[in-house]
């Protein structure tokens, strides 16, 4: 990383066509098989965004970026069926959002709120 630069968050939210993901025929060491199956849905090419943590492909994400900000919304992979994995969904979401803050900054843009569905 160039100096006087740092990783604000350990979420990285990387695009779908990275080289992070695309750089290996075993991908098994980053994602699991029914996990990549979320990331490149019906195995056809087309990878979506990703979500990593901890050197693991964690979800995926998509954007919204528009004059007036950037939205994004994370889709993590682990349902919080228990206290941990509920702590670690909201640890990740956190992290995403400072991942999130800091690719609004780099496009000069603010970052807008996800719009709440009515109930």
């Amino acid at each position: 990383m160039p100096a006087g630069l740092r990783q604000h968050t350990p979420v990285l939210a990387l695009p779908g066509f990275d080289e992070y993901l695309l750089g290996y025929r075993d991908r098994t060491h980053v994602v699991s098989a029914e996990n990549l199956l979320r990331v490149v849905p019906g195995l056809n090419g087309i990878f979506l965004p990703l979500v990593v943590t901890n050197g693991q492909i964690v979800g995926t994400w998509r954007k919204k970026i528009a004059a007036s900000g950037v939205t994004c919304e994370a889709s993590l992979f682990e349902e919080p069926g228990t206290a941990a994995a509920r702590t670690r969904a909201e640890k990740t979401q956190r992290d995403f959002e400072r991942a999130v803050a800091d690719y609004a900054r780099f496009l000069d843009l603010p970052v807008r709120p996800e719009p709440t569905p009515n109930r």
